[in-house]
């Protein structure tokens, strides 16, 4: 792989539109936040990811977590994706290259699937986004809508206290997925 480190590293505005829209009731205020960076969502253009991860900060600290989870979680329909098909490292594929297809030049980070097995899966991501906003799209991701194919879906931490949130480079997430309940409505 070449060297990219003294490249700057752009993300596509059509992504943080994606994400700026998942905000609901903060979508406005954000707005504000974003012209205050000089990104405007509007145009369709591509911005420094330095620029955008410092206005993201200032964004998620005003949100909270459980907004930015939410955001995350919607981040793919705000794109025009619709279901996703395959299996759960198919979709963890999907995961990637979603990241790869809004983010050039530089070094932007990536998820990394360690492991899957037993309904189970390792991922590191080493991204510069918040964790609780990348747990709502891998959520978004691997939980299936299909209705032969309902799954519950969990993405943790695998250590609290090895996470971007406590100035590491990266975090490491646990996936768990299994059929959900089938419900019987007899007595």
């Amino acid at each position: 792989m070449p060297d990219m480190s003294g490249v700057e590293t752009l993300v596509s505005s059509k992504f943080i539109k994606a994400l700026v829209k998942g905000l609901g009731d903060f979508e406005a205020e954000t707005l504000q936040t974003l012209k205050r960076y000089d990104i405007d969502v509007a145009v369709d253009s591509w911005y420094s990811q330095n620029l955008w991860i410092e206005a993201l900060r200032d964004i998620s600290e005003r949100v909270g977590p459980t907004i930015m989870y939410l955001a995350g979680a919607r981040i793919l329909e705000n794109l025009g994706y619709r279901e996703l098909s395959g299996d759960f490292h198919e979709r963890l594929k999907h995961a990637e290259a979603l990241y790869q297809t809004h983010h050039r030049g530089g070094n932007f980070g990536s998820l990394r699937i360690l492991n899957i097995q037993n309904g189970e899966a390792k991922i590191v991501s080493d991204t510069p986004y918040p964790c609780d906003f990348e747990r709502g799209i891998l959520i978004s991701i691997l939980a299936s809508h299909a209705p032969d194919e309902p799954k519950q879906v969990w993405v943790v931490h695998e250590n609290l206290k090895i996470c971007r949130k406590k100035g590491f480079a990266n975090c490491t997430y646990v996936v768990k997925w299994k059929p959900k309940p089938v419900k019987n409505n007899s007595f």
